[in-house]
């Protein structure tokens, strides 16, 4: 179920690129990884909203200094369950997938996950 190579941009990366990144991706939330694809956290689309209008203060910014590094995220071996549990409270409709070395793996979907458990349920008990 997890979609690969979801947007990314690296931490140093300026404000401009970061917004850019939002325009070309359609997403709410950018990852930011590093140069061996560590996951390092996440932008939220509604964190930039304040620099678009300051470009005097955005010229100084990078995705480091806006980054949410405690970003809720999940792991490829996790059940449906466990996975679905890390949505509760989160407006986000996707959590990105992170293993254990910390590389980020792709990102998984709120709407495809509960599809799968919706399927699960449907199948006979074997």
């Amino acid at each position: 179920m997890m979609r690969p190579n979801p947007p990314t941009i690296d931490p140093a990366a300026r404000f401009s690129a970061v917004a850019e990144a939002f325009v070309h991706s359609r997403v709410n939330n950018l990852y930011v990884t590093d140069a061996d694809g560590r996951f390092v956290g996440a932008i939220a689309l509604h964190d930039i909203k304040p620099y678009l209008a300051d470009a005097a203060v955005a010229e100084h910014v990078v995705a480091r200094d806006i980054v949410l590094e405690d970003f809720p995220r999940v792991g490829p071996h996790q059940s449906l369950g466990e996975a679905l549990a890390a949505f509760v409270g989160l407006t986000a409709e996707r959590l990105p997938v992170v293993g254990v070395d910390g590389r980020l793996l792709g990102s998984l979907s709120k709407s495809d996950l509960l599809l799968a458990m919706v399927e699960q349920r449907k199948r006979p008990a074997a």
